[in-house]
């Protein structure tokens, strides 16, 4: 199984959300903030009617950024009724973390994935054992316990390592840190005897080995048009892609000295080794299922 869907209902328990709708004319899709005001745009530029799941997962990232995570990287586990206590669990970061992955793919800003690699470097920094090369459950600055945690196998959500493992792959893709993969691998190493014995309890890591064996490519897509491409990429299954892209110039490794003002390119990569740019998306998916 590649991916599933399932009710959001637990997630936002208690948020009081109000006007979700389906992706239909007319739905919110994407929220910024733009010189300290809220921008927004909607399906088919027209009059807002409510917030479709993009535009719901952009409010909240927003509020994570704006109340619950502070200038170090550190987050809190809930913000209710104007306070934010708790200091943040594994699984809290690394979801995040792969959230803010998965923000930057739908829309190319690059402060997401900046906000996930700060994230991860605290994570690395107060959640890491470098005597097992795996992560504890709660950070170096929660009050000692008689032993500290690790939550290793995946159930009905992944384990907060596996999703550590595959955060810090795609991080180390996006910015070219070989010894984050290198972190990856090993973490991966330290459970392949546990996925091979009981993989259904361990599918999240199998996703993080199929990486390994089967390297994704590297799919940029870069100019004027890029996002407008990359929509019309989004309409193809491409489980075994690293989605990168923008609209201007950039310094991000999988960007440099790829982006033309007065055209659109799409790159297909493989290990930083890239075949011929082409211009349209048909072009592109036959480089990316000729490989």
């Amino acid at each position: 199984m590649v991916c599933c869907s399932t009710a959001a209902g637990p997630a936002f328990e208690g948020a009081h959300l109000s006007s979700g709708i389906g992706s239909v004319p007319g739905a919110v899709d994407h929220v910024e903030w733009i010189d300290g005001r809220m921008a927004f745009s909607t399906i088919d530029k027209v009059p807002a009617i409510g917030f479709c799941g993009s535009g719901v997962v952009d409010l909240v990232a927003f509020f994570v950024k704006s109340g619950l995570m502070d200038e170090t990287g550190r987050l809190n586990r809930n913000f209710k009724e104007g306070r934010s206590t708790i200091n943040a669990f594994l699984d809290d970061y690394s979801f995040t973390i792969q959230a803010f992955i998965a923000l930057y793919q739908v829309s190319f800003d690059e402060s997401w994935l900046q906000q996930a690699q700060k994230l991860a470097e605290y994570t690395l920094a107060h959640f890491y054992d470098d005597q097992s090369g795996m992560f504890f459950y709660t950070s170096d600055k929660d009050p000692g316990l008689i032993a500290r945690k690790m939550e290793l196998s995946d159930n009905v959500i992944p384990s907060s390592n596996s999703a550590m493992g595959r955060n810090l792959y795609l991080l180390g893709v996006y910015f070219d840190k070989p010894e984050y993969i290198d972190l990856s691998r090993q973490m991966l190493s330290n459970m392949k005897d546990d996925i091979s014995s009981n993989v259904a309890y361990h599918t999240n890591w199998a996703q993080l080995m199929l990486s390994f064996i089967f390297p994704p490519s590297e799919v940029v897509i870069a100019g004027p048009k890029a996002r407008e491409l990359r929509t019309q990429l989004d309409q193809n299954f491409l489980p075994n892609i690293v989605l990168a892209g923008g609209t201007q110039k950039s310094s991000m490794p999988l960007m440099q000295s790829r982006f033309n003002p007065d055209m659109d390119l799409i790159y297909v990569c493989q290990g930083n080794v890239c075949k011929l740019p082409v211009g349209s998306v048909n072009e592109a998916l036959v480089q990316i299922q000729d490989r």
